[in-house]
């Protein structure tokens, strides 16, 4: 039962003072190991050389001085080796531990220590040994004499020579998997798999496996398989690494950056190790370039953690680009489109057959030129990392000069290539049928996650940003065909046109709900308040003024206040209201971004007319039914205003309309059709005539019964005007109710216009023919003195108007007669001179061109000219009696109280 190994598993310490060797020797089992393997032997663990003096084992008595291991195991049965063994083993962990205990965290170093001070003590006994061997050879030199060496023979030589052969033969296997380890890190798959296809040629000639050697290594009395086990165990080892660097090579082809001439080793690597046609070469390429794309869109959707604009929108006053979510989403695109371009451009460069000016594909080229003698002229065809020779990977590794023992014909070997083998072609149909089938499956893909990816851009602006950003790398940095170019615009074309569309539908929809609400809340509380900004007094109003802060004593300027103060003069300048700018605010700058991003997307020189016309007929649709809705929500809360209500809500959406469909700009800044603007213009200006229709027969109609009741009212106020005086003017009550109509055309904030062509008019005429009308019931009352002077007023205001009054004046002259011509001496001039001093209280009433007055002069302020000096003054209207505290008193809260 005794073996070799046996033999140094019980050797005893030489001393006790060994223990430092002793704990050497163990920490460096595994050297022991590596060696016992590399010997063919199966190593002992090292703690086994420890010895005591005596250790009982069951009885036993102790072991002393055992030199001879064959005699234990002749004097003790097994399991009492085994108990000994033990126990050894269990003294040597527990001298260890003790060691550990004493030195502490300085263990390692001691180890070390120990080390370093055996390999002194070694180099010490060597050069003392030198220098006595020196010392006795110096003194007999002279008696020296070469020494007669025999001739060696032609055996002997031969012997040598296989002898060298055979190690250089060792060698390259031994350190096989390191280099091939090394060619991995490196990426070097055709190299690695060359040395591998190497190892084997040089294993099978070390085994005589090979049937072509001539001459086997026992003709030199070398038996390989028995005295070198190692060959066979390196082998094993070497064949393992053939699926490492399949594995690795194809995984290494999901990099798309990598050149066609690195992808084209990797699959020559695939073709040689794995007998892999060409064809399914080219299937693993497509493969595994597909799960590159689907990890890029996989990883892109994991780290998109943006808002989406629909469910946080930004405000369109301050919208702007932002260069970094735009620069993401370009990003995220051009990731996968660089995936795609790169890997159909790859294998066209590697098996297109077709490519100027060699006819052969890259990988047809390489396996001719391994076919052949490497000084052909199909050489120069190559890159220089395609042109791979076994002589040229040799020299390449280190150590390469012990390779230069290795016979000829394994030094010119090359992987075995039958160009002729269907294996070796690749048909140009199927070629072009598996990249139009891996792009087209690829391009599904990536248009179904792209479209989630354009929702993070907010605006139109940023959409066509990222367009051109992609539409200037596809011109310029992709490698794609010209249809495949054509399918790939048309496909992100296709999804800028949704995002684009989607964006200008939610800006739109916003657009009109946002106008709605706006209106529907200032309309609703527009009685709440007297004072609410309505009134033409609002464009009296004092402008704030400019709030510039101050910092260190320097006025810094605020670009905030700035334009805040430059819209308030625009605004005072329009002549609008707060109110009414608050509301057509909710229509114009929404309306104002998006004719910005439509006359961006037509100065657009690189778009093609297609897109351009496609989208702008898409979004004037769009803008056509947003007018059509804004018109509606107008109609819709006009008709909903019932004639109780007060008459400011009619007026503030007349002033709607109007402004609407005159100086507002929304109905060209929407971009919709010319047919549709003009049609928007026409209702909204009806929409205003059919306010102002209300406005006057309600302000008409208030007026008349003001005029009857106030004339009433003065019959029986006791006044001190003489009768002669009465007659000589229009009456208080005429002066109230032209008083009021001037106050409701002030209030609605009528736009003048050329004479007869305003609504001024149309509210004068309204109101004579009313007054008229009315009067054959309201006159049994009424003394014809008091409303003779007003008749004759209103003829004389008529008058003004020009030849389209004929029918009111004779209405006028037809009610004077009814009332007798006993009045007829009332002086015209007096009625006259009324009318000059009370031009300026019915200037809204007059006409636009101004009559000379007497004196022939037209000032600014009297249209009419100024009344005649020696005219007798008398009040226009019945004047309480003045009381001591007249001055103290407001005008207003004494008139007509």
């Amino acid at each position: 039962m005794a073996t070799k190994g046996s033999t140094t598993s019980l050797v005893s310490l030489a001393s006790p003072g060994s223990l430092l060797k002793t704990i050497h020797a163990t920490s460096r089992g595994s050297v022991a190991s590596v060696e016992s393997q590399l010997n063919g032997y199966a190593p002992l663990p090292v703690t086994q050389t420890l010895s005591a003096s005596k250790i009982p084992v069951n009885g036993i008595e102790a072991i002393t001085d055992v030199n001879d291991p064959d005699e234990l195991f002749v004097k003790y049965p097994v399991a009492h080796i085994k108990a000994i063994q033990n126990r050894f083993r269990a003294d040597a962990d527990a001298k260890q531990e003790e060691l550990r205990q004493m030195v502490g965290e300085r263990y390692r170093d001691l180890l070390q220590a120990s080390t370093s001070i055996i390999s002194l003590s070694a180099s010490s006994k060597h050069v003392l040994g030198a220098l006595e061997d020196m010392s006795n050879t110096v003194p007999s030199r002279e008696q020296i004499c070469s020494p007669v060496r025999p001739a060696h023979t032609r055996k002997d030589d031969a012997q040598l020579q296989s002898l060298q052969s055979l190690s250089t033969h060792i060698k390259l296997l031994l350190d096989a998997p390191e280099h091939i380890w090394r060619l991995l890190e490196r990426k070097q798959y055709l190299r690695a798999a060359w040395l591998f296809l190497l190892a084997g040629v040089v294993h099978r000639a070390l085994i005589n496996d090979d049937a072509d050697i001539e001459e086997s290594w026992e003709s030199h009395g070398i038996d390989v398989e028995e005295q070198f086990p190692l060959v066979q165990r390196q082998w094993e080892t070497v064949s393992q690494l053939r699926s490492q660097i399949t594995h690795k090579s194809t995984l290494s082809l999901r990099e798309h950056s990598m050149s066609s001439i690195d992808v084209c080793a990797t699959l020559l690597t695939l073709h040689f190790l794995d007998s892999r046609p060409l064809v399914d070469t080219l299937s693993v390429l497509l493969a595994q370039r597909r799960r590159t794309v689907t990890s890029v869109l996989s990883t892109a959707v994991e780290g998109n953690g943006s808002i989406h604009p629909q469910k946080a929108r930004t405000n369109p006053k301050k919208s702007k680009i932002r260069k970094s979510v735009v620069q993401e989403v370009k990003g995220r695109l051009q990731a996968v489109l660089d995936v795609i371009s790169r890997t159909v451009s790859t294998a066209r460069d590697i098996f297109q057959e077709d490519v100027e000016p060699y006819h052969q594909s890259m990988i047809r080229r390489v396996l001719a030129f391994i076919q052949s003698d490497s000084s052909t002229s199909s050489a120069n065809a190559l890159p220089k990392d395609l042109q791979l020779t076994t002589s040229g990977l040799l020299t390449d590794l280190p150590s390469s000069t012990h390779l230069l023992y290795l016979p000829p014909n394994i030094k010119a070997y090359k992987p075995y290539v039958d160009l002729s083998s269907s294996s070796a072609v690749v048909q140009q149909s199927s070629l072009r049928t598996k990249v139009r089938d891996w792009f087209d499956a690829a391009i599904n893909e990536f248009e179904t996650v792209a479209e989630t990816w354009l929702e993070d851009l907010s605006s139109i602006e940023e959409v066509w940003r990222v367009r051109k950003m992609l539409l200037k790398w596809l011109r310029s940095g992709s490698e794609l065909q010209e249809a495949e170019r054509a399918r790939l615009r048309t496909v992100l074309d296709t999804m800028y046109r949704k995002r684009i569309s989607h964006l200008w539908r939610a800006a739109l929809l916003d657009v009109d709900t946002g106008f709605q609400g706006k209106l529907s809340s200032v309309v609703d509380n527009l009685d709440e308040s007297e004072n609410d900004g309505s009134t033409i007094m609002d464009a009296f109003t004092a402008i704030p003024s400019l709030d510039v802060p101050q910092s260190s004593g320097i006025a810094v300027p605020n670009i905030e206040s700035f334009l805040k103060y430059k819209m308030t003069i625009r605004r005072h300048l329009s002549g609008r209201t707060t109110l009414l700018d608050r509301v057509l605010e909710a229509l114009e700058v929404p309306v104002r971004e998006l004719r910005r991003s439509m006359d961006m997307i037509k100065s657009d020189k690189d778009d093609s007319e297609g897109l351009t016309a496609s989208l702008l007929h898409e979004y004037r649709l769009e803008a056509n039914k947003s007018c059509s809705t804004v018109l509606d929500i107008l109609v819709s809360t006009l008709n909903n205003l019932s004639d109780n209500l007060p008459l400011k809500k009619i007026i503030f959406i007349g002033q709607i309309a109007d402004a609407l469909s005159s100086t507002s700009e929304f109905s060209k800044n929407i971009s919709c059709s010319a047919e549709v603007a003009n049609n928007f213009k026409v209702r909204t200006k009806d929409l205003y005539l059919k306010t102002v229709e209300r406005w006057r027969n309600r302000s008409v109609e208030s007026a008349v019964q003001v005029y009857w009741r106030y004339l009433a009212a003065s019959q029986r106020r006791d006044t001190a005007t003489t009768e002669l005086s009465r007659v000589s003017r229009p009456s208080a009550a005429l002066m109230r109710c032209l008083s009021l109509l001037v106050e409701s055309v002030q209030q609605i904030s009528i736009t003048r216009s050329d004479p007869g062509e305003g609504p001024e008019d149309e509210t004068l005429r309204a109101f004579i023919t009313s007054l008229l009308g009315s009067a054959d019931g309201e006159l049994s009352g009424v003394s014809a003195n008091d409303i003779f002077p007003d008749l004759l007023f209103l003829r004389k205001v008529i008058e003004l108007w020009g030849d389209g009054w004929h029918d009111v004046s004779e209405l006028i002259t037809s009610a004077m007669e009814k009332l007798g011509t006993e009045l007829n001496t009332v002086s015209e001039d007096s009625i006259s001179d009324s009318l000059f001093r009370t031009q300026l209280l019915l200037e809204p009433l007059l006409p636009r061109m101004a009559l000379k007055g007497n004196s022939g002069k037209q000032t600014a302020l009297l249209r009419l000219g100024p009344p005649a000096p020696e005219s007798t003054v008398n009040p226009v209207i019945d004047l309480v009696k003045p009381s001591v505290r007249f001055g103290l008193l407001l005008v207003e809260s004494t008139f007509f109280q």
